[in-house]
């Protein structure tokens, strides 16, 4: 199967104004997520999709793949589905996240180890909860899962409550990338905006409302987005750290 990865990028987020051209250490946002998608050797190819010329120019300033988009698109997922249909080669689609610069190329292996099932068309991954904090925050979206690693819903809430306080039961929180077979994508694009979408605020639930079927894989290796300013400093220091580091083994 051959793979397309496509990072959408909007200029203008909601709590962190134009974090996809801030600089860390010399380099943009998106570009600390498109050298980490490159060098996924599951992937055959990476493209940036934006809406804005300014994030085209600065990928285009460091190499990368990148193509413009509608503007009004109201999802990435719309963004990466509007790219996909000019690369009609490609099986699998891979969405991920502007913002997320801890990628590991273990995170794409076990999101596509998910079709060896035929049965999969869309795929997610998720990772333990390790604390209470996470479990009660809305900002970190819960899933539950079947035997069959199949998702049963998505939520802001805790989910699943543990009645009895049995402790059985591990909860799991999603991992915002997602991979496609090419068929499905076009037909998700297609879908309105559901009423349990628009209750919790959360894309996903869209698909699971028209009855497409969400399989998940799990990877506890930290994939964290960029966020809050919180989430931008912790990154600056990490890559600080790391360079440091660097500099002392050489």
């Amino acid at each position: 199967m051959k793979v397309l990865a496509v990072i959408p990028a909007r200029l203008h987020s909601t709590r962190l104004a134009k974090k996809a051209l801030i600089e860390i250490s010399g380099k943009p946002l998106i570009q600390w997520v498109y050298e980490k998608a490159v060098a996924c050797s599951a992937i055959d190819k990476v493209i940036v999709a934006t809406d804005h010329l300014d994030i085209y120019t600065a990928c285009q300033a460091f190499g990368a793949a990148v193509e413009m988009t509608k503007e009004e698109h109201p999802s990435g997922t719309d963004r990466v589905g509007e790219v996909a249909q000019r690369h009609d080669e490609y099986d699998l689609i891979l969405n991920i996240q502007g913002d997320e610069p801890f990628l590991d190329p273990s995170h794409i292996d076990d999101l596509l180890a998910c079709f060896s099932n035929e049965n999969v068309k869309i795929a997610t991954l998720a990772q333990e909860i390790k604390n209470i904090e996470d479990f009660d925050n809305p900002n970190v979206v819960k899933l539950v899962r079947s035997s069959y690693n199949k998702v049963l819903y998505f939520s802001r809430a805790g989910i699943p409550f543990d009645r009895d306080k049995t402790n059985g039961m591990t909860a799991l929180k999603h991992v915002g990338i997602y991979a496609f077979r090419r068929k499905t994508l076009e037909d998700l694009i297609q879908l309105a905006e559901s009423q349990l979408e628009k209750t919790e605020r959360l894309e996903q639930l869209r698909w699971l409302d028209n009855g497409f079927d969400v399989y998940c894989g799990i990877n506890n290796k930290p994939l964290l987005g960029i966020d809050t300013q919180e989430d931008l400093d912790l990154f600056r220091k990490m890559v600080l750290q790391t360079g440091r580091i660097e500099e002392k083994r050489k």
